[in-house]
């Protein structure tokens, strides 16, 4: 999604797992909910050339 006077976020990462001490908790389901509470969008999956993409998009000067 490209909106004008929107924030996006893309984080990927190599597919290496997750590093030493990780504790799963609610990562990629609370980053949805906050995305949506704040009018915006998440999505998440498999990178193009492996690893895995976040991508955010948050509404510029969202107030909620």
């Amino acid at each position: 999604m490209s909106a004008p006077g929107a924030v996006r976020v893309l984080i990927a990462d190599d597919g290496s797992g997750p590093p030493p001490g990780h504790r799963p908790g609610r990562g990629l389901t609370g980053i949805a909910e906050r995305a949506v509470r704040l009018y915006g969008t998440a999505e998440c999956g498999p990178g193009p050339d492996g690893g895995f993409l976040v991508r955010v998009t948050l509404p510029a000067g969202s107030t909620r």
